[in-house]
């Protein structure tokens, strides 16, 4: 009697021991599962931006810039320019785990990225006001072989608004080429990390 009663509280010890460890291995891989779609979303979302940055920065040079992309055309060399900012952050601190894994200088390289083209936009930004100021104290004059009303922009002006714009192409360019590399770098890292959810292509053309 005693040793059954024995034998039926072992069975049942080693069946609450075992459902435990069931239940503890279930929770432990499904909580692995929902870190690594956390990373992996992370990642996915920062490429998107990068490439969503890196195609304005594109389109502006292509539309903007001539001599091989290196300054601004003459015909808008002294008109506002209106570009898009995606002015959301890339989220660092969801990418956070890459610096443990090994990619801490990935993390600077896109931070510096990511000011760069910060640095395109305001200074792009800053153009177009120093412009726009320009234009409200600018003197007017009716051109009298064509009638055509000519706006005169300030010496002073014309030469501050002239180095920006240099300064704005050397920046467009900088940023376009931090972009594609970064980009580039996150592609190969998605694949490398996360090689079972990449069966389609990370890859920039």
């Amino acid at each position: 009697m005693e040793s059954n009663l024995i034998g039926n509280f072992l069975v049942a010890l080693f069946g609450a021991l075992a459902g435990a460890t069931a239940a503890f291995w279930f929770q432990n891989e499904k909580d692995k599962k929902d870190r690594n779609d956390r990373e992996y979303s992370a990642a996915t979302a920062a490429y998107f931006l990068l490439i969503a940055r890196l195609n304005s920065v594109e389109c502006f040079c292509r539309e903007h810039l001539n001599e091989a992309r290196t300054k601004i055309m003459d015909e808008i060399s002294e008109r506002m320019i209106f570009f898009y900012t995606h002015p959301e952050p890339v989220e660092f601190k969801s990418l956070a785990y890459l610096a443990d894994r090994g990619h801490g200088q990935f993390i600077q390289d896109l931070r510096l990225a990511e000011s760069h083209y910060f640095d395109f936009a305001s200074a792009l930004e800053e153009r177009n006001l120093d412009i726009r100021k320009g234009n409200e104290g600018a003197i007017t004059e009716v051109d009298p072989s064509s009638g055509k009303i000519e706006t005169l922009v300030k010496v002073h002006d014309k030469i501050i608004i002239t180095d920006q714009t240099q300064n704005l192409a050397e920046s467009a360019r900088s940023a376009a080429n931090d972009l594609k590399r970064q980009a580039s770098k996150l592609a190969d890292l998605i694949r490398i990390e996360f090689p079972e959810k990449t069966h389609h292509s990370f890859k920039l053309k």
